[in-house]
This record gives structure tokens, C-alpha cells and sequence, in this order.
């Protein structure tokens, strides 16, 4: 009896813990992984015009954006004071900062800005050709898994494996149902002759 319990447990427990890795996997197979694909696209292609997305790499405009967050920007939007914008310095960096003045000159519109976090504004003032966009939207910490995408390794693991592991699941819940089918028809033709046998007797 002890034995027979402690299978019908054991028997749940795999279920339940199947159940919570399907679950798990399904969030990341349809939930993050399409997110993350669609951030490596709008960081490195053009595929949705005016949409870029960049990844946050200091703490400067903590703690709207921490360290790895993610932001989407677009190219075009009006500007005002008090937006975040998304530009490149006189280095080539790529900056994500608030626009705290906006000064106007024979050239068009210069943007001053600060990192939320900084006590300083910046040194040189953003000219609008600097500009990648304004951010509409941010996603804290994803930028971690973008950087992990980008490396075979971390695809691997993120990307091909959950989506085989999710494929797995798929075929043995496929194989299951067809055990049961078959058992079922199975007992139905038990029936089936053990009511034959009783009728002619």
C-alpha cells in the first residue's frame, strides 16, 4: 500500500513539475524570445522604419534607466523639454539623456542635456542631426539577455535550447495521448468481448 502511494505521489509530483517547466518554457519561447528577436533587429536593421532600439550601458540616468535596461526610440518625433532622447556625442558614443533646455539658433534647434542621475549637464549640446530618436518605451534589465543573444554560446542557451526543450515536451505530451487512445480502445474491445462471451453463454 505504502508503495502504491508513494507512486501515485511520485506520479503527481513529475506531473506538476512537467506543468511548471512547460509553463516556463512557453513564456520564454513566445513571450521573450520574440521580444529579444525583435530588439536585435531594431538595434541593428532598419526592418521598422523610424524604431531603434539601444541597450543602457552606465548608470547615468538612474533610476528611470538602470544599468541593462532596454530603450526604444523614434526617429522624428517632436522634441521637448523634459524628453529622453537617444543621440550620439562628438565621439561617436551613443548617449540616452533628458533634455533639460532647448536653444534655438541659425543652424536649427540645439538640445542641452543631463543624465537624471548626473549633477552636471552635459559639456556639449546635442545638434538635431545627432539625434537617433526619442524614447518611447524602456524594458529594465533586458538588455542582459541582448548582450547574452549576441555571443553563440548565450543563443544557444537562450534561443535553441529552450525552443528544443519546449519541441520535447510537445512530443512526449503528443505521445501520451496516444498511449491513452490506445489504451482506451483497448478496454472498449475488452468490453466489447467479455459482452460477447456472457451473451452466447
Amino acid at each position: 500500500m505504502k508503495n502504491k502511494l508513494k507512486k501515485i505521489s511520485n506520479h503527481k509530483v513529475a506531473k506538476h513539475t512537467k506543468t511548471v517547466l512547460k509553463w516556463k518554457f512557453s513564456v520564454i519561447s513566445f513571450i521573450f524570445l520574440p521580444l529579444a528577436i525583435f530588439t536585435l533587429l531594431t538595434a541593428k536593421t532598419t526592418i521598422i522604419p523610424t524604431i531603434q532600439s539601444f541597450v543602457v550601458l552606465t548608470g547615468s540616468m538612474k533610476p528611470t534607466l538602470p544599468i541593462g535596461a532596454v530603450v526604444y526610440t523614434q526617429k522624428g518625433s517632436a522634441i521637448q523639454k523634459g524628453d529622453v532622447i537617444t543621440f550620439s556625442n562628438n565621439k561617436g558614443q551613443i548617449i540616452t539623456h533628458r533634455v533639460v533646455d532647448i536653444k534655438k539658433a541659425t543652424s536649427g534647434l540645439s538640445y542641452q542635456t543631463k543624465g537624471d542621475a548626473n549633477n552636471t549637464t552635459d559639456q556639449s549640446l546635442v545638434p538635431s542631426t545627432s539625434i537617433k530618436g526619442k524614447v518611447l518605451f524602456s524594458l529594465p534589465y533586458l538588455g542582459y539577455l541582448i548582450n547574452a543573444l549576441r555571443s553563440p554560446v548565450g543563443f544557444l542557451m537562450f534561443v535553441i535550447l529552450p525552443i528544443l526543450i519546449f519541441i520535447a515536451l510537445e512530443l512526449w505530451n503528443i505521445k501520451g495521448e496516444i498511449e491513452k487512445s490506445i489504451e482506451r480502445k483497448l478496454r472498449q474491445e475488452l468490453s466489447i468481448k467479455k459482452y460477447e462471451k456472457i451473451d452466447i453463454s
